[in-house]
């Protein structure tokens, strides 16, 4: 057995670089593989440490007869937000690799009624095609790496719980055993607490899509309803293609814009999609006039920059007073800057009164 270990630590230590390169083009591949998703917190990985090879194959519980035996040479973890957030990636794993069933476990699934741990699923895997086809090795079709998947949740456990030794049935007192227990049960309650409202956002958020594109305005405006409304809302529309024709200007869709926008409503009164059409559809040639006015010498603007100017003059129909209190709690207007809030409102109030009195 000695020997026989020797001989892995000497395949280790002369595979080492290319154990790297390796990793170098998984880290790459799975980076790919999840591009773009909103449910990934971190992607991380490494190449297993001499440390840690020596103290796997000197362990008596498990003899290895070679290097490719042990599968987790190169190691990866992606940690996502969200419990409800696993399944989709299992099946995107599936997808991209083939699975070692026999190695591959789940943790969570494995923890006795009876242990401490709050832990994770752990998937052994095979080469994808296009990574054994550039390695160009008779074992590269056999070679496996572990990818574990926990979410945030999971992954404070691990972190946490590092140093503790908390599975020592010497230190793991009655008392000691109690309070982990605690926080275990507290973590996992957490993690299914924030799938299940997750899913009840993404429900509601789907109904208020659903009410816009029907043109069902009575329901509250939030960043979800705002944007849809900018997107499909005919009146909406009509206006801004005014003031992009008049300007000269592309209008693209701001996310940080239309997060803006709600509070300035609601400090304006407006609570629901109906109350807002309204007034664009009395005033939209004032509002458009507005803009345009403002907003000369723009090479581009975001979506929905007709609702920030509806707030400008639906305040500035109220009085002058009203509208330097607006801008001292909301205002932020897409010219250079004012030396302070009273110069904005002389300025707004200015254009204002001058389109008002052209009409």
């Amino acid at each position: 057995m000695l020997r026989k270990s020797t001989e892995i630590v000497a395949q280790y230590l002369n595979g080492l670089k290319f154990l790297e390169s390796i990793y170098d083009l998984l880290f790459r591949f799975i980076k790919d593989m999840l591009k773009g998703r909103a449910d990934i917190h971190l992607i991380k990985g490494r190449v297993k440490s001499k440390k840690s090879f020596l103290d796997k194959i000197l362990n008596k519980n498990k003899i290895y007869e070679n290097l490719w035996d042990v599968t987790d040479l190169i190691g990866f973890r992606v940690v996502t937000y969200f419990d409800s957030d696993l399944p989709p990636l299992l099946k995107l794993l599936n997808k991209h690799f083939r699975t070692d069933k026999e190695q591959s476990v789940d943790k969570i699934k494995m923890l006795k009624p009876d242990q401490v741990g709050y832990l994770s699923i752990h998937r052994i895997l095979f080469l994808p095609d296009e990574i054994a086809k550039v390695i160009l090795t008779p074992w590269a079709a056999h070679f496996r790496f572990e990818l574990q998947l926990r979410t945030y949740l999971q992954n404070a456990w691990d972190h946490n719980s590092r140093g503790l030794d908390y599975d020592n049935p010497v230190i793991l007192t009655p008392s000691l055993k109690r309070k982990l227990y605690r926080i275990a049960a507290l973590l996992e309650l957490a993690d299914i607490q924030f799938s299940e409202i997750k899913k009840e956002v993404e429900q509601f958020n789907k109904k208020v899509l659903r009410n816009v594109d029907c043109e069902k305005y009575v329901i509250p405006i939030n960043e979800v309803s705002l944007k849809r409304f900018v997107q499909k809302d005919q009146v909406i529309i009509s206006i801004e293609k005014k003031i992009s024709e008049a300007l000269n200007v592309d209008l693209v869709m701001s996310k940080g814009f239309i997060e803006l926008v709600p509070f300035n409503l609601k400090w304006l009164g407006f609570s629901r999609l109906n109350q807002l059409r309204v007034y664009l559809e009395d005033h939209r040639n004032e509002v458009c006039d507005f803009a345009v006015k403002r907003l000369a010498h723009h090479q581009i603007l975001p979506q929905g920059i007709s609702v920030w100017y509806m707030c400008y003059h639906k305040v500035c129909s109220t009085s002058k007073e009203e509208l330097k209190k607006y801008i001292e709690e909301n205002g932020i207007d897409f010219l250079p800057e004012f030396h302070s809030p009273a110069d904005l409102t002389d300025s707004l109030y200015q254009d204002f009164e001058m389109i008002s009195n052209s009409k």
